[in-house]
């Protein structure tokens, strides 16, 4: 999984998303987050059980709180 000198930022990013969907097909990950069980009925419940990681949240180099959260769940497909 190594990447090479001279790589472009760019080339590294797309070999680490190639290599980073191999090990998800590998690990039989599913693709949508239905698969583990979160669906638009308690996805409310979810954003409240990931708060309780607000001061691991509050250490990321950009915001990811609450809304952040909300907003990246209603974009991922549930089923």
């Amino acid at each position: 999984f190594g990447s090479k000198i001279g790589e472009s930022k760019n080339e590294k990013c797309n070999l680490f998303m190639d290599n980073l969907w191999t090990i998800w097909k590998k690990l039989e990950i599913p693709k949508v987050i239905g698969g583990f069980g979160i669906s638009s009925d308690n996805i409310d419940s979810f954003i409240n059980d990931t708060m309780v990681l607000k001061a691991a949240l509050d250490q990321n180099p950009l915001p990811f709180h609450e809304n952040e959260i909300k907003l990246t769940l209603r974009k991922l497909k549930i089923g």
